[in-house]
């Protein structure tokens, strides 16, 4: 049940107390139940505030973990999304595939191949010939 005191209790953590001084602050509960009431408000919070994003990219095709990672990264509108995946912002817990999966949902074509340096590709050729692959040029 999520109420005034699962609020409270998240404003206490958000303000640096510790479980035990929340856990006094609401009444004399214990830092198990004060954990457990910050949880109930975080997640309430998670699964409230504006779902429909999230549930609008997994009908578009976005796999559930991309959303969820989308969800937990604080991403709440499609225009946030948008703007991050245009730059190319790293987002924990999405990689090239589910990159792949938000261009297709909004619609932003692949980005170009990235030109590599002289350096680079002399470094990753040494690797690769040290590590016993055979490496040569394209025609």
């Amino acid at each position: 049940m999520v109420n005034d005191r699962n609020e409270k209790a998240f404003e206490l953590r958000a303000e640096g107390k510790t479980l035990r001084e929340i856990g006094e602050a609401l009444g004399g509960v214990s830092v198990e139940r004060a954990r457990q009431i910050i949880k109930a408000w975080e997640r309430h919070l998670t699964s409230s505030a504006k779902p429909g994003v999230w549930a609008e990219a997994a009908r578009a095709g976005v796999k559930t973990r991309t959303a969820n990672a989308l969800k937990f990264a604080g991403f709440w509108t499609k225009d946030e999304i948008l703007r991050a995946v245009r730059a190319e912002k790293e987002i924990e817990g999405i990689g090239e595939t589910g990159f792949r999966e938000l261009r297709a949902w909004l619609k932003i074509s692949e980005p170009e191949p990235k030109a590599y340096s002289e350096v680079a590709l002399r470094s990753a050729i040494t690797m690769l010939t040290k590590a016993g692959y055979k490496v040569t040029k394209a025609k």
